[in-house]
């Protein structure tokens, strides 16, 4: 799966349009494309620790902080395209997709200095997901906060 906007950059109300483009090899056991919005404030004060904080400590969770908080700012998940038949055959598909961003959102932010690190960050992804427990789902995702959706 691979998931391509239209734009690496977008603002508060703006439209996200873009494909989704899928290539199975095989049969799927699925009926859906789904795509995941996803938007978090992340914050974390450390006032004893003399160790430095950054965002890479926040984004791995790997963090024995005093005080720490977190906050989905937008948490979405829409489908696609579904499927009239329970399994999704092979072949190599289009998707367009197209959604607006609601106003209100803030702009993607990153600080960190020894003791406060924070971020607000934005992610979507596609999916296929699996109705048989032993196929995993099939996903595309971004892992840097600014790789795809970053609203300025």
């Amino acid at each position: 799966i691979i998931l391509k906007p239209e734009k690496a950059i977008y603002g508060p109300g703006e439209t996200v349009q873009g494909n989704i483009y899928i290539n199975l090899s095989q049969t799927f056991p699925s009926t859906t494309v789904l795509l995941k919005v996803r938007g978090r404030e992340y914050c974390v004060f450390h006032p004893n620790d003399q160790s430095r904080l950054t965002k890479e400590h926040i984004r791995k969770r790997d963090l024995k902080s005093l005080k720490r908080g977190e906050r989905f700012i937008v948490n979405h998940s829409f489908p696609v395209y579904s499927f009239p038949q329970k399994c999704i055959p092979a072949g190599q598909y289009t998707f367009p997709f197209c959604f607006n961003l609601p106003s209100f959102l803030p702009g993607s932010f990153d600080y960190d200095n020894p003791i406060i690190c924070g971020l607000i960050e934005y992610h979507f992804h596609a999916e296929l997901e699996s109705y048989d427990k032993d196929v995993p789902c099939l996903l595309y995702t971004s892992d840097a906060a600014d790789d795809l959706l970053c609203v300025d």
